[in-house]
């Protein structure tokens, strides 16, 4: 099943593992990050494996507390907790059959603390660079612009 990334957040404190429906790495190498659907492709949570999820933990409540944009709500998940199980082996099994997305999940998500994030949806940077591209190269912004040779 193909992410939709105009999806809806799902609350952070209460996720049933076993509904996840797909998963996608946006982020691989030392700290993995993964968006995983849930139901019918309707929520999502961001799976973030940190080496340090202190620094990402504060930096999180000193932007809320500015109150210049939304923060996402988060929490940790520690290796002991049967909750952290649950979503490893949720991720594994929506993996099953992607070897480079199942590859990303055993490499991405072996550290002893998991943040689980808030989804905030928003634009790609493709999004944002096609948008951007169409401001700039806009006929009315490029009128008595004269290539040099």
């Amino acid at each position: 099943m193909e992410l939709n990334l105009a999806q809806e957040a799902i609350e952070v404190f209460e996720i049933n593992w076993k509904a996840m429906s797909s998963l996608k790495c946006v982020k691989s190498g030392p700290s993995g990050v993964f968006i995983a659907s849930f139901g019918q492709n309707e929520q999502a949570v961001v799976i973030k494996s940190c080496p340090q999820p202190v620094n990402t933990l504060f930096a999180s409540f000193v932007h809320g507390q500015m109150k210049l944009f939304k923060v996402p709500q988060m929490r940790v998940l520690v290796h002991i907790d049967s909750e952290y199980k649950a979503l490893q082996f949720a991720m594994d099994k929506v993996s099953l059959g992607n070897e480079s997305l199942r590859a990303q999940v055993r490499g991405n998500i072996n550290r002893p603390y998991i943040l689980i994030m808030e989804y905030i949806p928003g634009f790609t940077m493709g999004q944002v660079l096609q948008e951007r591209a169409g401001i700039f190269f806009h006929p009315d912004t490029m009128k008595g612009y004269t290539p040099k040779n």
